[in-house]
């Protein structure tokens, strides 16, 4: 009888932490749904399970003299928090050159996501440090402290 209400105690448990609700996460979005689309452009990928700290999936790309590289964030393993994309570059190469992977990690689907209206927002502003706007919800900063760097950091709004 112990174990059956062992069983039933663990299996309720798990079916009910899939169904909590992330008031941090961006709607609709999945970690899956950008580190896939990474994985199959050749990024690399590493998965960092912290439990209650938090999860990372981090894509990298590592071509000569420069490093592309997103990371997705969240406190649990179904929901997307935060998604930080960055270029580096070294001299000669300037991080700008690189806006169509800022542009591509920007489109990623989510409930409310408008992909053209956020592709053309990262275009104009890859050169603009600090440049922020709210899509459908959601935040979207580009950091350009150097003409070697560039960071998108993308998160639900009005946290």
């Amino acid at each position: 009888m112990k174990k059956v209400l062992f069983i039933i105690a663990v299996t309720l448990a798990a079916c009910s932490s899939k169904n909590v609700k992330n008031d941090n996460a961006i709607a609709g979005i999945m970690p899956v749904d950008i580190y896939k689309n990474l994985e199959d452009k050749n990024f690399s990928l590493n998965k960092n399970f912290h439990g209650a700290d938090g999860n990372s999936w981090v894509c990298t790309s590592k071509n000569e003299g420069e490093e592309l590289s997103a990371t997705v964030f969240s406190h649990d393993i179904n929901t997307v928090e935060s998604i930080s994309a960055t270029i580096i570059c070294s001299p000669p190469k300037v991080a700008s050159s690189h806006v169509d992977f800022l542009q591509y990690v920007s489109t990623v689907a989510y409930d409310s996501s408008q992909p053209k209206e956020v592709s053309l927002w990262v275009g104009k502003n890859i050169n603009k440090d600090k440049a922020s706007t709210n899509i459908g919800g959601v935040s979207f900063i580009i950091n350009a402290p150097t003409k070697w760097a560039r960071t998108l950091t993308i998160e639900k709004a009005n946290k």
